[in-house]
């Protein structure tokens, strides 16, 4: 809590998105909770012709999940969705689109059959990303050890939320990908009366790799491979 109170208090540097900074490619990891293996994610990144980023996940747990996020050069969020599967058709969960401060589209409760349609429209303020690639935000930024930062991300569940951290150091690291140099980040979302924090390590010099990450439930992401 310390920690979080001295981001709230102390100034924030203009922040600046620059999707160039995160490297594209096709990213490999292992999920592991107390040291044992839970899951298995299977990440892209490409730029199109257009310039647009598009970001895509399949996780692969007890129940597999599949996410994408559309984004321009600057992040500014496009279109999302995420959908769940096990033993038959993926079940969706939610699809937005966004068009500058606006968002709107749909989200599911429950499941089949009686799962349920709920209508998406709301507004998001400025510097606000898709939830799903709130990662790849921090990585976008201008690193330097020091950095403070902070913007909103957007949920269709939770809403808007603010997310502020800190580059707290530049260490080592070794996943099974091999030996990194890397800015050590620490973060947290503020939803809804709860607090997230997140741990990440990205590779220090641009174009960017996410090489670890801790998640608010303690699990553990590690790069396994890259091409």
């Amino acid at each position: 809590m310390r920690m979080i109170s001295l981001l709230l208090l102390c100034p924030l540097a203009a922040q600046t998105f620059d999707a160039a900074r995160v490297q594209p490619g096709v990213f490999d990891y292992t999920i592991t909770d107390q040291q044992k293996e839970v899951a298995r994610l299977s990440l892209k990144i490409a730029r199109t012709d257009a310039g647009r980023y598009e970001f895509s996940a399949d996780a692969t747990a007890a129940v597999c999940q599949r996410w994408e996020s559309t984004a321009t050069a600057s992040l500014e969020p496009i279109a999302a969705l995420l959908r769940f599967c096990k033993d038959g058709p993926d079940r969706p969960i939610f699809q937005l689109d966004y068009a500058g401060r606006h968002v709107s589209g749909t989200r599911y409760t429950g499941v089949p059959p009686t799962q349920q349609k709920h209508a998406v429209d709301a507004n998001v303020p400025d510097l606000t990303v898709d939830q799903r690639i709130d990662w790849a935000a921090v990585m976008a930024l201008d690193l330097k050890p020091g950095l403070r930062f902070g913007f909103n991300v957007y949920d269709p569940v939770t809403g808007v939320s603010r997310l502020t951290g800190q580059v707290d150091s530049v260490q080592p690291v070794t996943v099974p990908a091999g030996q990194f140099t890397t800015y050590r980040l620490l973060y947290q979302m503020n939803k809804q009366g709860r607090v997230e924090p997140y741990e990440s390590l990205v590779s220090r010099d641009a174009p960017r790799v996410l090489l670890k990450i801790r998640f608010p439930n303690g699990s553990w992401s590690d790069l396994v491979g890259m091409r």
